[in-house]
């Protein structure tokens, strides 16, 4: 029961994070169907997700290295580090012009 009243209070206040904090589950939630970066259609989604949320706030990347990083060291064991550059393009592709203000914002 107080879970829900925390949950009521959140849903009635303006929290700048809470979309932050949304968007990191999504991208980890992605990360982790991605099977070490073997699973093509996952790689790309996580990666057009991973560069929408660099969109929403830069901060994005301190909470999604944590877990990329855990990704490729375990993945480096079964060879699937090499899929990581290219599967990553939508994330670079996206959100690295507009974060750093060469392309206009979509």
């Amino acid at each position: 029961m107080r879970g829900y009243c925390i949950v009521l209070w959140a849903s009635r206040r303006a929290l700048i994070d809470f979309p932050l904090m949304a968007w990191v589950t999504l991208s980890m939630a992605l990360l982790s169907c991605t099977q070490g970066f073997s699973s093509l259609p996952d790689s790309i989604a996580w990666g057009i997700v991973s560069g929408l949320g660099l969109l929403l706030k830069p901060p994005f990347v301190i909470f999604l290295l944590g877990p990329v990083l855990w990704t490729l060291l375990a993945s480096r064991r079964e060879k699937k580090v090499q899929k990581f550059p290219d599967r990553t393009r939508g994330l670079c592709g996206i959100g690295i012009p507009c974060t750093f203000g060469k392309a206009p914002i979509l």
